[in-house]
């Protein structure tokens, strides 16, 4: 299948446990295209769940889009808690790391919707 949606600062983030999903894999990137036009270029993206993950071709699917990992990134695991701070604060973990090493807490700088 075609990549629909094309991010870039891409983070492949494994959740293990404490979501209905068990152990998850979620995308987190900046859009730098996407052909179903929900998103523009800029926006971040937190996926739903990973169904697949092919990192030899960098595609990336989930139950509705096909997601190109365009260029270098990241692969981390991440708490159920980090993982809802990324996808309501549109921050990356690797952002959220720096954060930390400066003594900033996620409470002090983004808030939970």
């Amino acid at each position: 299948m075609e990549p629909e949606t094309i991010v870039v600062n891409w983070e492949i983030v494994t959740v293990d446990g404490g979501t209905q999903y068990g152990v998850a894999n979620f995308i987190y990137g900046i859009v730098k295209k996407d052909l179903k036009n929900r998103f523009q270029e800029g926006d971040y993206v937190f996926t739903t769940p990973l169904v697949e993950l092919n990192e030899g071709s960098q595609i990336g699917r989930t139950m509705n889009t096909t997601y190109k990992l365009d260029g270098p990134g990241h692969r981390y695991k991440v708490t159920p808690t980090d993982a809802l701070i990324m996808r309501n604060s549109g921050i990356s973990y690797s952002t959220l790391l720096v954060m930390r090493a400066k003594g900033l807490e996620p409470n002090e700088w983004c808030q939970e919707s």
